[in-house]
């Protein structure tokens, strides 16, 4: 008759012993990668929390200027300051600010009896051209439009060097744009402080953006950032090094985004 092998207490003991200590190994491991698992995810919500706070940060500080800017607008217009073919006595300022606040794309001015002054930092913006050849170091494009006690309007579109020079000057064949029927003039008068328009094509310029607007005694100033800059902007923040930046709408429409 064969012998049947019963293992000794001493085995028993053993792999009862082993069993337990596998099966605590393989619980302490799933707890410590479950542990480092939340730990991760906690320190990632904390990363994106971090940058996004940065990205509004630098956000901020992009728009910022502008907008204290905006509200020191009023103050430059002594009265009714009206353009004539030779530009606006503002010319010299709004050209400080092109110069310094480079997400700025343009500055204007529109008076209550429908004169309108226009000066726009070209920016590499083609379509700020008009479809007129623009002359070799040309950096700004002015319009004025100078409509009141005139028929019909006179127009005047002059390219601008880097120091505020004429380089070239046509009269417009087009000078029915009057800024006194758009939104932002209208919404200007109508707020007591600074009106932002919806995103829409910014005025001479294919690029979409928004308008600030601050009205005066006598009429509206106001400047043009466009779309095209925030993505520039976007492209300078750390997150871009190593993927895309995006700026949406709240219906998740894409608005700009790092190149």
């Amino acid at each position: 008759m064969a012998t049947r092998w019963r293992p000794s207490i001493a085995q028993v003991l053993f792999a009862a012993i082993l069993a337990i200590s596998v099966a605590t190994v393989g619980a302490v491991t799933l707890y410590w990668r479950h542990t480092a698992h939340d730990e991760a995810l906690v320190a990632a919500h904390q990363a994106l929390a971090a940058a996004a706070e940065n990205a509004r940060l630098s956000a901020d500080a992009l728009v910022d200027p502008v907008i204290t800017m905006i509200g020191l607008l009023p103050h430059w217009a002594d009265g009714d300051i009206a353009p004539g073919p030779n530009g606006h006595a503002l010319r010299d300022r709004f050209l400080a600010v092109l110069r310094d606040l480079p997400q700025v794309s343009d500055m204007f001015i529109a008076l209550d009896g429908g004169d309108y002054y226009r000066l726009t930092a070209l920016h590499g913006h083609s379509a700020a051209a008009g479809g007129a050849v623009v002359p070799a170091g040309a950096a700004f494009l002015e319009r004025v439009i100078l409509r009141d006690g005139r028929a019909p309007p006179l127009g005047i579109e002059r390219h601008l060097d880097a120091d505020g020079a004429s380089l070239r000057a046509r009269q417009l064949a087009d000078t029915a744009y009057d800024p006194r029927t758009r939104p932002w003039f209208e919404g200007a008068l109508e707020e007591d402080h600074v009106y932002r328009s919806p995103i829409r094509p910014v005025a001479g310029s294919a690029d979409p953006g928004v308008t600030l607007a601050h009205a005066f005694a006598g009429g509206v100033l106001g400047v043009d950032i466009t779309l095209d800059d925030f993505g520039h902007f976007l492209a300078t923040l750390p997150q871009a090094r190593t993927g895309a930046v995006a700026l949406l709408d709240r219906e998740a429409g894409l608005l700009a985004r790092s190149s």
